[in-house]
C-alpha cells in the first residue's frame, strides 16, 4: 500500500575470517561452511509511513524474518 511495505535487506557476502576464522582460499571444513551459511541470506522487515512522511520499522510484526542459506524455501 502507500503506507505499508515489506523491505528486503540483502546479506550477500561473507568474509570467512570474521565468521569462521578461515582464511580466504583455504577449503572450509563442514562446521566452518555451516557457520558461513548462517550469515548470508536476507531479512524481510515491515515498514510503515508515518504522518510526517518518514518510513519506520514495525517491530514484532509476524512478517519480519531472517532467511539464511539453509532456510527451506518451498518452490
Amino acid at each position: 500500500s502507500e503506507t505499508e511495505a515489506l523491505l528486503w535487506v540483502n546479506h550477500e557476502s561473507v568474509n570467512p575470517i570474521f565468521v569462521s576464522g578461515r582464511e580466504r582460499g583455504v577449503p572450509a571444513t563442514e562446521s566452518q561452511m555451516l557457520e558461513e551459511q548462517k550469515v548470508v541470506g536476507g531479512s524481510i522487515v515491515k515498514i510503515k509511513k508515518e504522518k510526517s512522511g518518514q518510513w519506520t520499522f514495525v517491530p514484532n510484526d509476524p512478517l519480519n524474518r531472517r532467511l539464511d542459506a539453509r532456510t527451506p524455501i518451498p518452490l
